[in-house]
């Protein structure tokens, strides 16, 4: 059984998150119907949110393993679902991925992928990990992204003004993936591709033009594999790899600016330019918007231990920018244990933000309740952090004080109502 980890989850998961929006493949799932359904539900919000027309989520097919076939084995039964699939979707490569019950019952699933590859010479990749044993979601991941990386990928001699970027997990309505891909378009660069995830196999084989891997993403729980899977591919395409903090909050987007555009040779006239109008759209918001949060107290609300780490630096920014009072907070004591890390992991970065711990009733004195669960019936002034999808850059930096100038107004006019 695969180690409790950042990463820890099913190898399946992370099959399906390299091969998320191929428009080529076909997510094979060798497991019990309700496995399929797990893995299909698990990345749901990126799937509704999906730009229709432009990418479609990869196919996932269960070959829905019996009682029967958990005793006897069901080799028979994923070869006739390859044989199936293959009829259906004619898809120009498949992946299969194992639950665990075919960890323990031992099909050779190798073989059979082999055996009908052989018949239709079609890549089909068996991934050497079960469900949660043998390394888990990030096995899963690293192993599916490596094949992409042998089977597809030849060094190039061509390179471009293009750059691959690495650890985009959703790019629809993504304040990431917007803040790069304008600031590399306003330096002349084009986004040759984002794998792993979006691309296809031609896509996958024209990665060879780019001159440079963009890491992103380092900020979530899974940057792991993607850095592992980052390196393999710099190595095999012989381009550099260029990792740096995410550009959340105002400091860190404009050193995002100038670090990543040295590093990619970007002309310094271009980058001062991109620095000087980032700059220009954060004091746009702080005029707009400082004046009414101007000395305003927010409490950061618990209502248990997070279940990851949460950094939180670009509210202690926002909120002395807007000169804010945000200086407390309050975690409700629980039985809820952090499930992707420890619990020494998941409060150090509550304490380097500098908050000190006070009493439940600081809640009702505060302007402001930052939480990261809002109940659907609580009071205006709490408000839901986006500490997932963090916000990026000076969109990210505008919606989130639009957020809490809309409650501040809302409940001033309740309040002026009353009186």
């Amino acid at each position: 059984m695969s180690a409790k980890n950042n990463c820890y989850g099913c190898s399946m998961t992370g099959i399906r998150r390299v091969a998320g929006f191929s428009r080529d493949c076909v997510i094979v799932l060798h497991s019990p119907t309700a496995c399929g359904q797990i893995i299909r539900e698990k990345d749901g919000y990126v799937l509704r949110n999906y730009m229709p027309g432009e990418n479609v989520p990869v196919p996932i097919v269960t070959t829905n393993i019996s009682g029967t076939g958990a005793i006897f084995g069901a080799q028979d039964q994923l070869e006739e679902c390859l044989l199936q699939v293959i009829r259906s979707f004619a898809p120009r490569y498949i992946f299969v991925g194992s639950s665990c019950v075919v960890g323990v019952i031992g099909d050779d699933v190798a073989a059979v992928c082999d055996k009908v590859s052989r018949q239709f010479g079609l890549p089909i990749f068996a991934i050497p990990c079960c469900g949660f044993m043998n390394g888990g979601y990030e096995a899963g991941m690293k192993a599916a992204a490596r094949f992409l990386i042998d089977a597809f990928i030849t060094p190039g001699s061509l390179q471009q003004d293009e750059v691959i970027l690495c650890g985009i997990l959703d790019k629809n309505r993504n304040y990431e993936y917007e803040f790069i891909r304008d600031a590399l378009a306003s330096w002349n660069i084009k986004v040759n591709t984002i794998f792993p995830g979006y691309a296809d196999i031609q896509q996958t084989k024209e990665m060879n033009r780019a001159r440079a891997i963009l890491l992103c993403g380092s900020y979530t729980k899974i940057a792991s594999p993607y850095r592992e899977i980052a390196i393999a591919l710099g190595n095999k395409l012989s381009i550099p790899v260029i990792s740096t903090p995410d550009p959340i909050g105002r400091s860190k987007s404009l050193d995002w600016l100038s670090t990543v555009g040295k590093q990619l040779a970007v002309d310094p006239g271009l980058i001062d330019t991109s620095v000087k109008a980032l700059q220009q759209e954060f004091d746009k918001v702080l005029q707009q918007r400082g004046p009414y949060l101007k000395n305003k107290t927010a409490v950061l609300y618990l209502p248990a231990l997070p279940k990851i780490p949460i950094h939180l630096d670009w509210l202690t920014e926002l909120t002395a920018l807007t000169s804010m009072n945000f200086q407390e907070m309050f975690v409700r004591d629980t039985d809820d244990l952090p499930t992707y890390a420890s619990v020494e992991d998941v409060k150090q970065p509550l304490l380097q933000a500098g908050l000190s711990f006070c009493e439940e009733s600081a809640l009702d004195r505060a302007d402001f309740i930052f939480t990261i669960r809002r109940n659907g019936n609580a009071p205006d002034n709490y408000i839901q952090l986006p500490y997932i999808h963090a916000p990026f850059g000076a969109r990210g930096f505008r919606d989130f004080t639009e957020l809490l100038f809309r409650c501040e107004r809302n409940r001033f006019h309740k309040g002026y109502v009353r009186q």
